[in-house]
């Protein structure tokens, strides 16, 4: 059925085609029943949305502290875009972190409060590690190396031996009498005994990537990698040697709570331990997760081993490395996770967020 010209859709009339007019016809101008409805169902969705909006506005307003003031507010000194893949701490109050795009960060309170201190380089760091409360170094992409000397006020970027096909250093740790060892990709081992000021070679250059190190006691240390290549000194770090070793897959990681203890990590949830300072190394038979790890700690205050890794996955051990479980730091939480360090029992966690684990409650720092 088709409609007259000039009548309404909303007016049914047939009549003019042998049908039956509807009792009612509206007056010339005078709104439909559907008109009416729709521009009361225009109100309707008017005050709809109107509310919507005041309840946002005033969930807004409640979210922020009653002394917010817009023109006074200060970001994050670590954002969203930010990844932090390195974390050390000094005592109990100084925590060092560094990430993305030359960022460091420091807090003086146990992690309260913060502030962004200027590196001076925009290559991604990869590590930091400390000597004391002033001096610390950052380790990171193209080889670069940055030190400072007085609790970061000021950092120096100080010449590193790179190689002439690729530069990356992975990780670094600091040891006493100003010396330090850094790790990364083209067999890159490289130390300083005067507090980062000069950097040496230790080794000869090579197609294998280091990913981490840490010391037994002053003398014996080892260094991990890809292929599950490791090497170890006994003399301070001035020479290294090759160990032969059984496993295939990647290390990312090594730690020792002594001189005899240690555990090493890697990736699909790879997991060796040593009684020995790293004379026999043996891998678990069943590992508690086929997640990639990154990273491991001994936390003295927890008297636990601490492992992270993918998708907020993260690891504890015994004391004796014999017992392991896996968990999420949350089950919202699917970042990865690279570095460990603690500030009493809290465990801080940096990666692609950083947050502190206290017993099983995780919540983020920034």
């Amino acid at each position: 059925m088709g409609w007259d010209q000039g009548e309404s859709p909303a007016v049914v009339s047939p009549a003019r085609r042998g049908g039956r007019r509807p009792l009612v016809e509206p007056a010339r101008g005078a709104k439909t029943g559907i008109e009416s409805a729709m521009k009361k169902m225009d109100w309707v969705i008017f005050g709809v949305v109107a509310a919507l909006l005041l309840g946002l506005a005033n969930q807004a307003e409640n979210l922020l502290p009653s002394s917010f003031d817009a023109g006074k507010f200060v970001p994050s000194v670590v954002e969203r875009r930010d990844n932090i893949y390195g974390v050390c701490t000094v005592g109990d109050r100084v925590i060092w972190m560094a990430g993305t795009n030359g960022k460091i960060v420091r807090s003086e309170d146990g992690g309260k409060t913060w502030s962004e201190q200027e590196s001076g380089v925009r290559e991604h760091f990869q590590d930091i590690a400390a000597w004391d409360e002033l001096r610390a170094v950052a380790v990171g992409n193209g080889g670069v190396i940055v030190i400072t000397e007085d609790g970061g006020k000021t950092w120096k970027a100080v010449e590193s031996p790179r190689s002439e096909v690729a530069n990356k250093l992975m990780q670094v740790t600091t040891g006493s009498a100003g010396r330090a060892w850094a790790v990364g990709i083209m067999g890159a081992i490289v130390g300083t005994k005067d507090y980062g000021a000069t950097w040496a070679r230790l080794v000869p250059e090579e197609d294998i990537g280091w990913n981490g190190i840490d010391f037994c006691d002053d003398l014996r240390g080892w260094v991990v990698g890809e292929y599950g290549r490791m090497k170890r000194t006994v003399d301070g770090g001035d020479t290294w040697d090759d160990v032969e070793t059984v496993e295939e897959g990647s290390l990312m990681s090594v730690a020792f709570r002594d001189g005899q203890h240690g555990v090493a990590v890697g990736l699909e949830g790879k997991i060796l331990v040593t009684e020995d300072c790293g004379a026999r190394w043996a891998a678990l038979d069943t590992s508690p997760t086929q997640e990639h790890l990154w990273d491991v700690f001994w936390h003295e205050d927890l008297q636990s081993w601490i492992c992270v890794g993918n998708l907020g996955t993260y690891v504890v051990g015994d004391k004796e490395g014999k017992n392991w479980r896996a968990s999420r730091l949350s089950d919202k939480e699917l970042l990865w996770h690279t570095s460990i360090a603690a500030v009493g029992p809290r465990v801080i966690i940096v990666g692609g967020s950083q947050g502190v684990l206290e017993g099983e409650n995780w919540s983020y720092i920034f």
